[in-house]
């Protein structure tokens, strides 16, 4: 942005509304999953915490995405996004690796209330979440 524009203009915060209803109900979505496809033969606490588990994630790595996303409307390139504030993207990388900690380490799951998703629904979190924070 110039200078001598404002931080929020009109226009940015309807996209952001707009992306964080989009991004909303890509974390209900990831909810719905965990809770309703992936938990249905599971104990109801269990599925319970498995959506949970999917919501938490989806609603964090869609909003790393987004920032990035944010931040770069108007440079092109996807180097210069990422790479353009070296802050922002280890900050990016600390919160990633705090998520996965939480979600790995047995002792974080159950101070959490959380539970380490395997292989296809992460690949389902990481889906919603592009889609979420891209579409």
């Amino acid at each position: 942005r110039k200078p001598d524009e404002k931080l929020f203009t009109g226009r940015l915060l309807y996209e952001m509304m707009k992306r964080g209803i989009k991004i909303a109900l890509g974390t209900i979505g990831a909810f719905a999953l965990g809770f309703y496809i992936f938990g249905k033969d599971l104990p109801s606490d269990e599925a319970l915490i498995l959506g949970r588990t999917m919501a938490f994630c989806a609603i964090v790595f869609s909003q790393m995405i987004y920032v990035f996303l944010i931040r770069g409307k108007e440079k092109l390139g996807i180097k210069k996004r990422l790479f353009g504030n070296k802050y922002l993207f280890f900050a990016v990388l600390a919160s990633i690796t705090a998520q996965i900690l939480v979600l790995a380490i047995p002792q974080m799951n159950s101070f959490f209330g959380t539970v380490f998703p395997n292989a296809i629904q992460w690949a389902i979190i990481i889906i919603i979440s592009i889609l979420s924070a891209v579409i």
